[in-house]
């Protein structure tokens, strides 16, 4: 199957664009919460939608992010149905910087 043609995105107006939670619910803030909830001296809960938990499990597949779980259901079913309970029930998405690349952002 052919594939279509690449159609130049239209340019994202400044005043609309996302701006990183960096401190309340940032790609960056997510492991320090994690490690404060299980009462890791030093640490802060930085995004406070997360409950504590005595335990984690950190799914992070590099280039899957938000976006495209929502542009894509179909490709993503399980992910996709998980969006509505994101960030501890809110259905808000951890945001990151631009670039938004894993390193950069952890």
């Amino acid at each position: 199957m052919a594939q279509p043609a690449w159609q130049e995105p239209d340019p994202l107006a400044v005043e609309s664009a996302p701006v990183p939670e960096y401190g309340s619910g940032s790609l960056a803030d997510l492991l320090p919460t994690l490690v404060a909830g299980q009462g890791v001296p030093g640490f802060t809960a930085a995004i406070p939608e997360l409950t504590p938990a005595d335990r984690n499990c950190v799914f992070l597949i590099d280039g899957l992010g938000w976006e495209q779980i929502r542009a894509h259901p179909d490709e993503a079913p399980f992910l996709h149905s998980l969006l509505p309970t994101s960030r501890g029930g809110t259905g808000r998405p951890i945001t990151a910087g631009f670039p938004a690349t894993t390193a950069t952002s952890l």
